[in-house]
């Protein structure tokens, strides 16, 4: 046994290959187990084992798990003599920010700073400093920075830059860190500028901002496309006529298109008194051959809002040509964005046009309906329930949707209303989890609140099965919740035994709401997964070829797996491939210079293969090319995954990451809504795979 440990100690290497070595299989098997079933009695055991390779591993599943408890154990692993261990703990006390108190917040910041002051390990540093910008209070923000301030590591100040940015993300920012962020991005280190060009993005403020200008209007011209693409964010959190010109050029003839599309958002900001002088180049935008930078540019004017342009205005006349082109040059993505885009200008005029397109076949019935909700008029809404009464599940759900927005912003009459409700009640009986979750959600507005609402939930919660449908319920007990359903007390007490602890936490909170009396004392502890797939044969042989090849309708690009990351969430995606899972299945979502994302069944966001998985937090980052697994909250992962087209640092720790565009990001990037998957197959390389 003792040799078998010290084998394991000699041969077991992060990040964390299945080794040869008798036993090292066995106990990395143990702690992933642990990680997977959320066992904490069994991963503390781990995070003190004698062996550095174990609790290095330990620490790490703790980062996937965000369970308090281990928050003390990681706290003194950040002072194990093996860098490794103090890697990896360091990463696991980043995660905690989702479930700490205040509290737990100061005394995690207080270890990570007293640790940064004395790590001689440039990688565990950067680690440190990680976890601050995830976690970080607004105290440690400032220690942070004079922390890096005396550093003479590039990595280290560039790390800060960044997690400046994370903090700024959460809200918390200071003046000496944006002074810092901008010193960065002026500075002589090329990699890490891009770094401090998405703090300033990310703070944003033009208080803090207006002082750094000038590095920032130098940068626009910077040659990292990364760099650029920041700086015109940030560029626009400060925008008048006097600085534009800087931000025109970027927006019109940077050779980079994701640059281009920030840029063009970027503009939005001018004011509409001097609009004119970025109007034509909107307009060229709205025809550019890249559909993506025409989706920015559309949906940068929509966002001026109503009334910001008259009805003659050169934007206005544009939009209503690509709306009623017959020549197929515009896609229905584009004539949606056009469409919705008149319609929050022009409001009751755009009506007609409206109308007109639909009954000339221009324009798709969904995009009607969605575009009526920027109508704010009681006869759009009438409309609208007309559209509440068709069988189409997704024409439904944007009935609902505009319904719920015409409502907020102009009057309709009560007897409209009680219409508008009785449809959307209709809707929970529907077998669409989009339309039960929209309907749900509606019927808890203030505008359509009423106790009458709350037997129809009822039946529709207890009808409904967590295995599939939790986010639905979590939804419809939310409204039995603002609506103080006490006919619903009896469920959602049985529900708190829930096996979806999201499903039993969200009842134990709207019993609080009914009753003013606290449930959460009285929760079980978070149950094991419903679904679990501990296929480690599988594992292996991802390991030793993780790469898959996709063929898309747009062409075909390569990824490669990281099992070391997310094992079970590589183990399910092969799994699902093997099945033939995503073969057939559409891109859903894409978003100009974020993510395209495929995967679903429904073709709508909302589906998945019948199940859900653990979330797995790794060390890797959201750089242009990362493959990730959408959510909708920790632990409720499916099919979905999504391909960023740029570094996107805000999702990191947020989403699984389990592989990486090795090849085609080309292919990628030209992706747009509607495209197919066509197939989806593991390599055929060395090693046999199973069919």
């Amino acid at each position: 046994q003792m040799m078998r440990r010290i084998l394991f100690a000699l041969c077991l290497f992060f990040p964390f290959h299945l080794s040869a070595q008798p036993g090292s299989q066995e106990i990395l098997r143990k702690v992933l187990t642990s990680q997977d079933l959320r066992d904490t009695k069994q991963l503390q055991a781990l995070l003190l084992d004698s062996i550095p390779s174990v609790r290095a591993r330990a620490a790490f599943a703790a980062g996937s798990m965000q369970d308090t408890s281990l928050v003390p154990h990681l706290q003194s692993l950040l002072n194990d003599k093996e860098s490794k261990v103090r890697k990896a703990a360091a990463f696991a006390l980043g995660q905690m920010n989702f479930v700490v108190d205040s509290i737990q917040r100061r005394t995690i910041s207080t270890a990570l700073i007293a640790r940064l002051g004395l790590e001689g390990d440039e990688a565990v540093q950067i680690r440190l400093i990680e976890g601050l910008g995830k976690v970080g209070d607004s105290a440690s923000l400032n220690e942070l920075v004079h922390l890096a301030a005396r550093s003479n590591s590039a990595a280290s100040k560039g790390e800060t830059a960044l997690s400046i940015g994370r903090y700024a993300y959460r809200g918390i920012k200071s003046p000496k860190a944006t002074h810092f962020a901008a010193d960065v991005l002026g500075g002589q280190n090329k990699p890490e500028r891009w770094k401090a060009a998405n703090a300033l993005f990310r703070i944003g403020e033009r208080e803090l901002l207006e002082p750094h200008a000038g590095i920032l209007i130098k940068s626009s011209t910077d040659d990292d496309a990364n760099v650029r693409m920041y700086v015109a964010s940030a560029l626009g959190k400060i925008l008048t006529p006097s600085n534009l010109d800087p931000l025109v050029h970027l927006a019109e003839s940077d050779t980079d298109w994701r640059v281009r599309v920030n840029a063009l958002k970027a503009l939005v900001t001018l004011d509409t008194s001097t609009w004119s002088q970025v109007s034509n180049l909107m307009i060229h935008a709205f025809s550019d051959s890249n559909e993506h930078i025409s989706l920015a540019a559309l949906s940068a004017v929509a966002s001026k809002g109503p009334g910001q342009f008259e009805e003659g205005h050169p934007c206005v006349a544009a939009l209503k040509r690509i709306i009623s082109y017959a020549s197929g040059r515009y896609s229905p993505r584009q004539r949606r964005e056009a469409a919705i885009g008149l319609a929050r200008l022009r409001g009751q005029t755009a009506y007609a046009v409206l109308s007109e397109q639909l009954n000339r076949g221009m324009l798709l019935k969904d995009t009607f309906v969605e575009a009526l909700g920027f109508v704010s008029t009681e006869q759009a809404f009438l409309e609208v329930l007309e559209y509440l009464r068709q069988s189409n599940p997704r024409i439904r759900r944007l009935a609902v949707e505009s319904a719920l927005n015409i409502a907020r912003n102009t009057h309709i009459a009560s007897t409209s209303v009680n219409a508008a409700r009785s449809a959307i009640v209709d809707c929970l009986t529907s077998d669409d989890a989009a339309l039960i979750v929209t309907a749900a959600s509606t019927l808890a507005e203030s505008l359509f609140v009423d106790i009458s609402s709350a037997p129809h939930l009822l039946g529709a919660l207890q009808r409904l099965k967590s295995e599939d449908n939790a986010e639905s319920m979590n939804a419809i007990i939310q409204s039995l919740a603002a609506l103080k359903a006490d006919v619903a007390a009896a469920t959602l007490t049985n529900l708190m035994n829930d096996k979806d602890h999201s499903v039993a936490i969200e009842a134990a909170t709207a019993l609080e709401k009914i009753t003013g009396s606290s449930y959460k004392q009285m929760l079980l502890p978070q149950t094991k997964p419903a679904y679990t797939n501990f296929d480690w044969t599988l594992l292996e042989e991802i390991k030793k070829n993780p790469v898959i090849h996709v063929k898309t309708s747009r062409g075909s690009l390569t990824i490669t797996m990281l099992p070391d990351e997310a094992p079970f969430t590589c183990i399910n995606f092969a799994s699902l491939i093997m099945r033939g899972f995503f073969n057939g299945l559409v891109f859903h979502r894409v978003v100009p210079n974020f993510v395209a994302q495929g995967g679903d069944p429904h073709g709508d966001g909302w589906g998945g293969p019948g199940y859900a998985i653990r979330s797995e937090f790794g060390y890797k980052h959201y750089e242009r090319g990362t493959v990730g697994v959408a959510s909708s909250g920790k632990d409720t992962e499916g099919s979905q995954f999504f391909v960023t087209h740029s570094h996107q640092p805000h999702l990191d720790g947020r989403y699984t990451i389990f592989g990486k565009v090795t090849s085609g990001m080309d292919v990628v990037e030209a992706i747009q809504v509607g495209d197919t998957i066509e197939r989806i197959e593991l390599s055929r390389g060395e090693g046999d795979r199973r069919d």
